[in-house]
C-alpha cells in the first residue's frame, strides 16, 4: 500500500512539474531555434563627421539607396542626395486623392528594386488595402508622380499591425487577432494567403483578455538579398528571424534568458522597458536600437543614450555602439562606410565613421 501510495504521489508530481513547466514555457514568444548572445563587442567613439541639413523636418525614418537618401516625415517622403545633402524630390503625400495615402509609410519600411535602369519601390498603403508602387526615377526628374496598385487585399485592413511588401506578388502581414490578444502572421497576395508554419506557436502567444496587446508590438523590416524578416520586439528582450520562402526561424537574444510575456504584461506602462526602438536591415545583416530605459525613466532623463546593436543573418553577434542621445531611426551605408543617424530629440540627421562596424563584417 505504501509502495502503491509512493508511485502515485511521484506521479502526481511529476505531472505537475511538467503542466508548470508546459505553462511557463507557453508564455515566451520564440520562433524557430532561439540563440543568446552574450558576447557583444562595443564599438566606442564612432566619429562624428558632420550633421546634415537636408532641409526636411520632423524626420521620422531613413532608408540609403545608393547615392540618395530618403526621409520620411508625417507627411511625404523626400529624396535627399547623399552628395550635397540637398533634396531632389518630394512624393508619397498624405491625402485622399489617387496615389496619395491615408497613412504615410515610413521609408525603411519600402521595399526598393531596380528593372530597365530605372529605381522603383513599393509601398504599403494598409489603410486602403494595397501595396503600391512608384518609379522613383521619373519622379526625381519630375516627369512623373504616378503611384500604381501592385496588391489589392482585403487582408491588408486596419487589423494591420504589419505589412511589409516582400516584391511585387507578395507581403508579410502580422494581423490582430479578432480579441486583439495576439496576431497572425502571413504573406498574402492578390488573390491567397499563406500561413508560415515557423511562425504558428509564436502566433499563439496571447496576453489576457483584459492585457495589454502593445506587449507583442515590434518594428518589423525585410531584406529582399537574404529574404528574411527581421521583428525588433518593442517590450521584449529579442529580435525574431523569419524566412518567407522556407520553414526557416531563429529568435536573437542578447542575454541569457527571454523576457516572459505575461510577466512584461503585468507590469505598469511607465515601468516597462522599452528594449528594441527601431530597426533596420541589409544584404549583410541587420541592427536594432536598443533602449534599456522604461518610459518612467525616458522621461526624467535628459542624457539618455540608446545602442545599436549589429547581427549577421545568422544572428552572429558583430558590435554594438553607443550614442549620447535617443536614436529614432538610422541605416548603414557600407560602400561608404557610413551610418545616418536620426536623433530623435533634436530632428537632426548626423553622419558617422561607420568603418570599424563595416570591417567587422
Amino acid at each position: 500500500m505504501y509502495r502503491k501510495l509512493t508511485s502515485y504521489l511521484l506521479t502526481a508530481l511529476l505531472m505537475s512539474l511538467a503542466i508548470s513547466c508546459s505553462e511557463s514555457t507557453s508564455n515566451y514568444l520564440s520562433i524557430g531555434t532561439t540563440e543568446f548572445v552574450t558576447d557583444l563587442p562595443a564599438i566606442d567613439n564612432l566619429r562624428l563627421i558632420d550633421t546634415v541639413d537636408c532641409e526636411v523636418l520632423g524626420m521620422r525614418s531613413i532608408k540609403v539607396v545608393d547615392s540618395l537618401l530618403f526621409i520620411s516625415t508625417i507627411s511625404s517622403w523626400s529624396a535627399v542626395s547623399a552628395i550635397d545633402k540637398k533634396p531632389i524630390a518630394e512624393f508619397f503625400r498624405m491625402g485622399p486623392g489617387p496615389g496619395e495615402f491615408n497613412y504615410i509609410p515610413r521609408a525603411a519600411e519600402g521595399y526598393f528594386f531596380k528593372k530597365n535602369d530605372s529605381l522603383y519601390v513599393y509601398a504599403p498603403d494598409h489603410n486602403n488595402g494595397r501595396i503600391s508602387k512608384l518609379n522613383i526615377t521619373k519622379a526625381l526628374s519630375h516627369e512623373d508622380f504616378e503611384v500604381t496598385p501592385v496588391i489589392n487585399s482585403p487582408e491588408i485592413n486596419n487589423n494591420c499591425w504589419v505589412t511589409i511588401p516582400c516584391g511585387e506578388d507578395k507581403a508579410f502581414i502580422s494581423q490582430a487577432n479578432n480579441s486583439f490578444t495576439g496576431f497572425s502572421r502571413f504573406i498574402v497576395t492578390n488573390d491567397s494567403v499563406i500561413k508560415l508554419p515557423v511562425t504558428r506557436n509564436a502566433d499563439n502567444i496571447t496576453v489576457t483578455n483584459d492585457g495589454d496587446i502593445n506587449v507583442l508590438s515590434k518594428v518589423t523590416r525585410f531584406c529582399p538579398a537574404s529574404g528574411k524578416i527581421a521583428e525588433f520586439m518593442i517590450y521584449l528582450n529579442q529580435i525574431n528571424l523569419i524566412s518567407i520562402d522556407d520553414d526557416w526561424g531563429k529568435t536573437i537574444c542578447v542575454g541569457k534568458k527571454l523576457d516572459n510575456v505575461n510577466t512584461i504584461e503585468q507590469e505598469e506602462m511607465s515601468m516597462r522597458t522599452d528594449t528594441y526602438i527601431t530597426g533596420s536591415v541589409w544584404p549583410q545583416g541587420f541592427g536594432g536600437v536598443y533602449s534599456g530605459y522604461s518610459r518612467k525613466e525616458g522621461q526624467k532623463s535628459l542624457s539618455e543614450k540608446n545602442k545599436i546593436q549589429f547581427f549577421d543573418w545568422n544572428g552572429k553577434g558583430i558590435c554594438e555602439v553607443e550614442l549620447p542621445f535617443k536614436v529614432l531611426a538610422f541605416d548603414l551605408d557600407f560602400e561608404n562606410k557610413v551610418l545616418y543617424v536620426i536623433n530623435k530629440d533634436e530632428d537632426m540627421l548626423l553622419r558617422y565613421d561607420a568603418s570599424k562596424v563595416v570591417e567587422l563584417y
